[in-house]
Parts: C-alpha cells; structure tokens; sequence
C-alpha cells in the first residue's frame, strides 16, 4: 500500500475509507470570500486556517497583550523574548533595543540588529565582518574617516587620504590592455579565464586594468602592479587584496 492508505488502515483498519481530511478537500476551494486557493483543513485554505486557529485561542499570558497566543501561551514576539531571557514589559509594541545607538565606534544611529544600526549590520552580513568607522591611510599613516556627512559609510570607501588620493596618477594608466596582455598572457588574472580583447565596456566581459594592490589601499600605477582582469572580476574584487 501507498504511505496514504497503510496510515488509514493503521489508523481505522479499513484502508478505502473515504473520510478522511485529504479525502473531504479535494478540489474543495477556500470558504472565505475573495480567496481562491484549495481549502486544506475545515474547509479553509493555510492562511485563512491559521487565522481561523489563532482568533479561537485565548490571549497572551503577559498582561495588556491582546495578541494569540502561539506558543506556551505566549505570542510569538514574547516567546521570542522569552528564549532571551527576557519576556519583557506589558508594552509589547516596545522595540528591544529602544533608544539605544549602534555599537559601532563614531556612529550615533539607533540599534536594529546585533545592537547594530541598519547600515552596519547590512555590511556584517555582506561582508563577515563589522564595519570600521575610522581607519589608517596605508600610504602615509594618516587617521581616515569612512563617513559621508550625514553619517553613512561611503558605498566606495577609499582608504586613502585626502592627500595621498589627490597624488595618484589620472588620466590613462601605466600600460594598456593589450600591452599587458602581450606581457603576461591572455588570460584573466583573477579568474585565469581567457579574456576577449574585441569586446568593449559595458560589456561585463570586457577586458580592464587590475591593479594588484588596489589603488585604495596605497598601490602605485607602475608595470608590476598591474594585470589583465575582466570588468566583472576587477569589479568583485572591488579594494580586496585577492578576489
């Protein structure tokens, strides 16, 4: 027997039974207006049933909370205050970290996650690790602020300063793409995939100039310091010592 009908017989002893849950909703459609979705229990669809379940039950144990309970009579927001430690205050509608400010040194926003704001807890979960609101210019030592003037980290955060950064070189780089590729080859010196020189920007396969110690990071526009990369990779590499 299927696992269908070997459950209705452990249940009933008669496999053929006809009334069963799945059996009753087959091609049953939900009993709230305006839904269109199968119905799955008590003639109503997953969501309505939900509803239906939630509005029978009692309200939550913590005292001027008039939500369902979910779990161990409590609702979900205070069950998962609970599994912290903390239930917390008849207030339900209190956010858990209130006024606090961000934990990260030199930012002054309110805390949303991990007691970070919303810009930096984004940053530790793209990245791996917490954000730095200052740092040291690799080139001459110099202390460096990350901060745009409202607050926020640069989306292109240049480690150098102001002065090192007016320094490097502008215009045309050191040695051309083909140049380069005549040097060393080519492939891409990132992904080691070959590198089709016909192609032009915006092309994500075009070919570009990478600089092997970025520039943000102090890296001089001199023959050793540069390689071919496509677009993409030099892209993704962004201010990374190695992609």
């Amino acid at each position: 027997m299927c696992s269908m009908h070997h459950t209705r017989f452990l249940r009933g002893g008669d496999p053929g039974e006809t009334g069963s849950r799945r059996t009753k909703n087959m091609g049953a459609g939900c009993q709230e207006e305006a839904c269109a979705s199968p119905a799955a229990r008590r003639g109503r669809c997953r969501k309505h049933y939900r509803v239906l379940l939630l509005s029978e039950r009692e309200a939550c144990a913590v005292e001027g909370c008039a939500k369902p309970w979910e779990q161990a009579g409590l609702c979900g927001m205070h069950h998962w205050r609970k599994l912290g430690g903390d239930v917390g205050r008849a207030g339900y509608t209190d956010q858990r970290y209130g006024d606090l400010r961000c934990r990260i040194f030199g930012c002054d926003r309110r805390a949303q996650s991990r007691w970070m704001c919303v810009a930096h807890y984004q940053f530790l979960r793209v990245n791996g690790s917490e954000a730095a609101v200052w740092t040291s210019c690799p080139a001459c030592g110099v202390t460096v602020d990350l901060r745009r003037s409202d607050g926020r980290l640069r989306p292109n955060r240049p480690l150098l300063c102001l002065t090192c950064l007016a320094s490097r070189p502008r215009g045309r780089w050191c040695m051309t793409v083909h140049q380069v590729a005549l040097r060393d080859g080519g492939d891409c010196s990132i992904c080691d995939l070959p590198v089709d020189l016909t192609l032009k920007r915006p092309n994500l396969l075009s070919p570009s100039i990478d600089h092997v110690v970025p520039r943000a990071r102090g890296g001089l526009d001199v023959p050793g310091n540069v390689a071919l990369a496509h677009l993409f990779c030099n892209i993704s590499k962004g201010t990374r010592l190695s992609a």
